[in-house]
């Protein structure tokens, strides 16, 4: 399977500061979508971490 595209989305969205065992994370939850799709035309989306 060849590789024929690769597309990478920064995202942010507002979330309320939720606690966890450091304190509170911030306000802005960063996240990536990537696509990638294939020479015969398949697509696979995903989602990662993303870094403000």
């Amino acid at each position: 399977m060849r590789i024929t595209d690769l597309e990478v989305v920064p995202v942010a969205h507002r979330e309320p500061p939720l606690r966890n065992s450091w304190g509170a994370h911030s306000e802005l939850a960063a996240r990536t979508i990537v696509r990638v799709t294939a020479a015969d035309g398949t697509t696979g989306i995903a989602e990662t971490y993303g870094d403000l």
